[in-house]
């Protein structure tokens, strides 16, 4: 599977993780995931989204942040499909 999403590591007060973006057509890539380390989770990163209608589950809690992004790519390519789109490779 193609990697579709764009990750840039996000830091600040009281954030450590990263920012995943997904390009469009006519305009800015928008930002639909972030990794972020959970303190309060187990010592465990966390992957959340933006996407409408995903319910976020406990395999969304993992200590390997690489693991989150290739969960990310599988949420993203199936809530495209789950539209009817599909992604042209």
């Amino acid at each position: 599977m193609a990697e579709r999403i764009t990750w840039e590591r996000s830091e600040g007060i009281g954030r450590s993780g990263w920012t995943g973006s997904v390009p469009r057509p006519n305009g800015p890539a928008r930002r639909l995931f972030s990794i972020e380390w959970s303190a309060s989770r187990r010592g465990q990163w966390v992957l959340r989204t933006q996407l409408p209608f995903v319910i976020a589950n406990n395999r969304d809690l993992n200590e390997d942040a690489e693991e989150l992004k290739r969960i990310a790519e599988g949420i993203l390519f199936t809530f495209v499909r789950s539209l009817g789109a599909s992604f042209d490779d």
